[in-house]
């Protein structure tokens, strides 16, 4: 299983238009709105290698979304034991 973040930056007054996209992707586990200079945080969530070999093309499909002014993402690393206190 691999996680990865992706941070969106979207269009003045659109955050709620493009939540409701956002939300009919499957590997999407969890969506949060933000403030600073990204405006929502999406945790996407890939269970196979097969998946994870789609990353590039689920990126860039949220990319082109409308209401999408920029992105960035955050891949994790696998690490076993970690210890967050």
């Amino acid at each position: 299983m691999a996680i990865t973040y992706l941070l969106i930056n979207c269009k003045e007054k659109s955050e709620k238009m493009l939540l409701a996209e956002l939300e009919s992707i499957p590997q999407i586990k969890s969506i949060l709105q933000v403030i600073g200079p990204y405006d929502i945080v999406v945790k996407i969530q890939l269970d196979d290698e097969e998946e994870y070999k789609g990353l590039n093309e689920l990126v860039w499909r949220i990319k082109k979304m409308s209401n999408v002014r920029g992105t960035m993402t955050l891949l994790t690393k696998n690490v076993e034991n970690t210890i967050v206190n």
